[in-house]
């Protein structure tokens, strides 16, 4: 059967819409702009939806050209190509031009204006159906349509007519948005955004079908993610972070600690000024606004380039699973954010070959430097320009110092954006980032075990997380690999069919008992690697898009005190990429088996570090600043009881060292921290001891020390010993650092004024200031 091969031009076979390029190209920067200012009511009126596209087009093209002498006008036109020689998509030249090696019919079927589109294809057997400009008899555009705007059913209408028999042929078209949708519902191949997986267009609808679908995917998400905000009682992360909000702008040198994150603590300190009724529900809802941002921020970068329902997928991967980790809103929901905006406008900015696009990203990537200060690793990404130039420059005709100027920019945009915000920093918050700075140096140097963050203990973190994914991968790989040897090979179908369900049964038996983000990491790791391979023969933007990716999803863990501490948000840049792998039907069961597993165990585990059956849990703390968020009765009490207890001593604006692992009694008690950090199990021996011999200098603290470990989801029994042996040793429980705290309580005479099963509160001796 002979075959026709239709492609679309805009955002097809280009990267981008042709028209502002060849505007700038025809009047230059200046009269662009001033030309698209005086356009702007049309524009706002076709973003509306009150004018059509065509005729807003018509008014923009009259307004421009109207009058132009036809000759000019294709002088200008036919020179277009030579000024813009990346605009054309590499995968989709290919696609081209193995139709035309096959001897297949290629038509460009385009909205876009005839003139300007065929230089593109000077030399080649390709015949151009596009937009036709009115010429009158002397020779001068006319500013309105020879024919009807080719788009949409005009588009099905002009390849009818020039290929009477395209019934009897076989069709393949490529397109890329709505105005294709009646063109790839005719063929027999269809493929949006893709050119290696057709999808189905036998309803014209199906680009509608398929937006609807992720919004509808992601609005059922969001709901999922209201039980993490409402469920939960965690003293220890989310103090952490609710504290620092509290004190940012107030007494910035009481969590001077958090300052390494500091523009979290920036953007959740102003949310918690603007709103404070809201208290822990509103910090939570805004952590689920910021993982829902990154779903958003994915889907607008790349559903010109990936099914929607790819997209959904990967979001829904990345949200169900992300039950361990907390929804307070903090520097991990923060840092993400400014991660995949970061990767998205750099893998924007290169496939569309827009230099300024490249340096917004690297003023992002800058800011994320304050976000989270680990994140200077993230820089890395500035390589990208230089190793898709050494990969593609046999194929691709790239000038080398393009891409050595594109990495250079993308790190002067990040120093200057770090540069700009720490000079509009006040002189306060700017000595206490210099000062969490030394602290960091101290910590980075410990070799004692007993600091969170030392360089030597997050170096074997992540050694041993990368040797445990690696036997992850092993386990995973053999129901996987059953499952597809079962689905093509098998035979009889019952065979075929009872070795599917024996391996699924399997692979949901090996997830059930790993963390959520052990499965998901190799399923994207996996899921990216084998994208990038079957896509690298065309040079798809996807395959660039999936290095950032697995990229990021490498290099945020780094600088953590566990590797699995971020969660499955790590996986956010590389997540909708592999889901377009695991979409096919020999896999596609695992991802959604894996969704159900993780729903599942998000009911029925618990929140973070507050474990049990959600359903166990509608008891509440007696703060405003804790209201809607239910826990279990038991947890409920014992907080209670100490916030009534401690109530007659402490009061707000006080200065309090929460001892152990609850830095929330700052913030429900409204107290400033004592050593610059609410969490002092945090702090190794040496640096605890430092911050100790400080204090006289600025008023004794009071010191609620707690007996039991509040660390995990479920709370250990409080301990008789508990001032003086931990029992369990590890990295924040330390018995050098009792030794360190009874030192310091002996030396100024504290004394005991409140105690309870589980908390004990010391005041220091009278003469001692408070």
């Amino acid at each position: 059967m002979k075959r026709t091969v239709a492609f679309d031009f805009d955002g097809t076979y280009t990267r981008h819409d042709s028209l502002p390029l060849m505007l700038k190209h025809a009047f230059g920067w200046e009269r662009y702009l001033l030309g698209m200012v005086i356009c702007l009511p049309w524009i706002i009126l076709f973003k509306l939806g009150i004018l059509k596209g065509g005729e807003a087009k018509q008014r923009l093209l009259s307004h421009f050209f109207k009058g132009m002498p036809y000759s000019r006008f294709k002088q200008l036109c036919e020179s277009f190509p030579e000024a813009h020689p990346n605009l054309v998509r590499h995968r989709a030249k290919v696609a081209m031009d193995e139709a035309l090696e096959a001897g297949d019919q290629v038509l460009v079927v385009s909205a876009s204006v005839r003139e300007w589109v065929e230089p593109f294809f000077q030399g080649q057997n390709v015949k151009v159906l596009a937009t036709e400009l009115e010429v009158d008899d002397n020779g001068l555009l006319t500013g309105h349509y020879a024919k009807p705007n080719c788009n949409g059913t005009e588009k099905w209408r002009r390849i009818v007519q020039e290929v009477p028999d395209v019934e009897q042929r076989e069709l393949v078209a490529y397109g890329d948005s709505g105005g294709d949708t009646v063109m790839l519902s005719h063929a027999d191949k269809a493929y949006m955004r893709d050119f290696d997986t057709p999808i189905d267009m036998s309803r014209p609808d199906a680009i509608r079908r398929g937006r609807r679908f992720f919004w509808i995917v992601l609005a059922l998400l969001v709901l999922y993610q209201l039980l993490g905000v409402f469920f939960g009682m965690d003293i220890a992360d989310a103090g952490f972070y609710l504290t620092f909000y509290d004190n940012i702008f107030t007494a910035p040198s009481s969590v001077e600690y958090n300052f390494m994150y500091y523009l979290s603590g920036v953007i959740g300190g102003t949310f918690q000024s603007l709103f404070p009724s809201l208290g822990m529900a509103g910090m939570r809802l805004l952590g689920v606004a910021f993982n829902t941002l990154c779903a958003i921020i994915l889907y607008y970068a790349l559903r010109r380039h990936l099914d929607e329902r790819a997209i959904a997928l990967g979001c829904a991967l990345v949200i169900v699973s992300f039950i361990a980790p907390p929804y307070t809103f903090c520097y991990d929901l923060c840092t993400i954010v400014f991660y995949v905006l970061a990767i998205t406008l750099l893998w924007r900015g290169l496939m569309t070959n827009k230099t300024w696009v490249v340096a917004v990203a690297g003023a992002v990537a800058g800011l994320n430097i304050l976000v989270r200060i680990p994140n200077v690793l993230g820089l890395s990404m500035a390589l990208l320009p230089l190793i898709r130039y050494f990969a593609v420059r046999r194929y691709m005709q790239i000038y080398w110092m393009r891409p050595l100027f594109r990495t250079l920019l993308f790190l002067g945009s990040a120093g200057l954006a770090l540069c700009f915000v720490l000079v509009l920093m006040p002189a306060s918050h700017t000595t206490c980032l210099l000062n969490v700075l030394r602290d960091l140096r101290d910590i980075a140097a410990d070799n004692t075990g007993t600091a969170s963050h030392s360089t030597g203990h997050m170096i074997m973190v992540q050694l041993r997380f990368y040797a445990t994914e690696a036997w992850v991968a092993v386990k995973l790989a053999v129901p996987v690999a059953l499952y597809w040897w079962a689905h093509v090979k098998a035979r009889p179908l019952w065979l075929s069919w009872v070795l599917k369900v024996a391996a699924l049964a399997a692979f949901i038996w090996l997830i059930m008992r790993m963390h959520p983000l052990q499965p998901l990491w190799v399923m994207c790791l996996a899921g990216g690697i084998m994208v990038i391979i079957e896509r690298w023969k065309g040079r798809s933007g996807l395959v660039w898009m999936a290095v950032l990716g697995i990229g990021m999803m490498l290099v945020m863990p780094l600088g953590s005190d566990g590797a699995y501490n971020n969660g499955t948000i790590i996986a956010w840049g590389i997540a909708p990429v592999a889901a377009l792998w695991w979409m096919r039907r020999t896999r596609l069961a695992f991802p959604l088996a894996f969704i159900a597993v993780c729903a599942v165990r998000m009911v029925t585990g618990g929140a973070y570090f507050d474990g049990g059956p959600l359903w166990e849990k509608h008891y509440t703390v007696d703060i405003d600043r804790a209201a809607h968020i239910f826990t279990t009765r038991e947890r409920a009490d014992v907080i209670n009881t100490m916030l009534k207890g401690i109530e007659p001593y402490v009061k707000p604006g006080d200065q309090l060292m929460a001892y152990g692992s609850a830095p929330l009694i700052n913030y429900l008690t409204h107290t400033r921290p004592a050593l610059g950090c609410s969490w002092v199990e945090q702090l190794s021996v040496a640096m605890l001891e430092k911050k100790l011999t400080y204090v006289p200098k600025t008023g004794l603290p009071m010191v609620l020390q707690q007996k039991f470990n509040s660390l995990g989801p479920y709370w250990s029994e409080p301990t008789e010993n508990f001032n003086t042996d931990y029992g369990l040793q590890n990295t924040y429980r330390d018995n050098r650092k009792l030794e360190v705290l009874n030192r310091f309580l002996d030396r100024y005479g504290y004394q005991v004024v409140y105690e309870d099963s589980h908390f004990i509160l010391y005041k220091p001796a009278s003469g001692y200031q408070i």
